[in-house]
């Protein structure tokens, strides 16, 4: 996938984004779907982006195919590309669906689950905000919280999955809930209130 060349700091504001929450609410993510996407400044139009989705399992990804304008050779260039697509369970069921990022840095692939891909001007490839160095302006509204929410958001998934496995149907001895459930039951009850606060955030983009 995509090597990370030198990016220093640059506005998200400014970059095309791909946004999963957008996909879901435009009902992307209900099979296999295809689409187009369209990036707009002002009355300008951008590019255009052809998207093939598929998230059945265990093969789940976006296709992207548009065109990068090549300003030194005056040509401009396809790209056609997958992203992983990966998810984490709900607590009433169901899963979300997160974007695995592409890019690759010094050898060494990226692989963060994030809400929100980046096409920073010049680029070929969206990757996450991290990879691209990218900033807000303003940081209360789309940044430092936002992704912190998400960062402990997958981090209490994984320290769920971790424990029920390990809880397995085990939650009671001797008429008393085990230590490890009521651990269990404690995270359980943080990844509901998680749940509810992206649900929020969902509505709103």
């Amino acid at each position: 996938m995509g090597r990370l060349g030198g990016f220093g700091a640059r506005l998200a504001d400014e970059s095309k984004s791909l946004n999963i929450f957008w996909l879901k609410k435009a009902g992307y993510l209900s099979g296999s779907s295809i689409g187009t996407i369209t990036w707009k400044l002002g009355h300008q139009e951008i590019v255009s982006c052809v998207i093939a989705i598929h998230v059945f399992p265990p093969d789940r990804f976006i296709r992207l195919t548009f065109k990068v304008e090549q300003p030194s050779s005056k040509k401009d260039q396809t790209t056609d590309y997958k992203i992983k697509i990966t998810t984490t369970p709900c607590y009433f069921g169901g899963v979300r669906y997160w974007f695995v990022c592409p890019l690759i840095h010094d050898g060494i692939a990226c692989n963060r689950r994030v809400a929100i891909l980046y096409l920073p001007s010049g680029a070929s490839y969206f990757g996450c905000r991290h990879c691209y160095n990218l900033t807000y302006k303003t940081q209360q509204r789309h940044g430092c919280r936002l992704y912190s929410t998400f960062s402990k958001y997958f981090d209490l998934c994984d320290k769920t999955k971790d424990l029920q496995e390990q809880v397995g149907n085990r939650l009671w001895y001797a008429g008393e809930m085990t230590r490890k459930a009521k651990r269990l039951m404690k995270l359980r009850r943080k990844q509901l209130a998680s749940d509810s606060l992206l649900d929020n955030w969902d509505c709103l983009h």
